[in-house]
């Protein structure tokens, strides 16, 4: 195998983890906006729609900030009335399509070669762990 086509290697126990977390975010998020049309043209766009969901993720874990906004900005105010209207249609609730989706990128992140390590690595550390906790001796 030459240099340039060597396998990955295993990572460790933080490096594995951040891959995994960040791997399979970006992944699942930009598949998911796909899903419903929407396909960033280029590295500005992207970021801009990382932002965006991380400012709602924001404002949907902190309730205080959005009762706050809601009383004084009409945007914030509209994002309620839809969110309420979603959940009476049902449009919030888990689909379907929801595990199907969440398959298909298990497959695809079994197939990554970065991804596969990665749990490799952090099953590794958790067998060693087991193995201390039990007093055997690992080689």
């Amino acid at each position: 195998m030459s240099s340039a086509q060597a396998a990955p290697q295993i990572p460790d126990q933080t490096s594995a983890f951040q891959n995994l977390t960040y791997g399979v975010r970006m992944k699942a998020f930009f598949h998911k906006l796909a899903s419903h049309g929407l396909v960033p043209q280029n590295e500005t766009q992207a970021q801009n729609f990382l932002k965006l969901a991380e400012d709602i993720r924001y404002y949907k874990q902190h309730p205080q900030v959005k009762q706050a906004s809601a009383a004084a900005d009409p945007v914030a105010a509209a994002v309620q009335d839809l969110e309420a209207h979603m959940q009476r249609q049902g449009l919030l609730q888990k689909n379907a399509g929801d595990e199907l989706f969440i398959n298909r990128i298990a497959d695809e992140f079994a197939a990554d070669p970065t991804m596969f390590n990665s749990v490799l690595s952090l099953k590794v550390a958790e067998a060693q762990d087991v193995a201390n906790q039990l007093g055997l001796a690992v080689a």
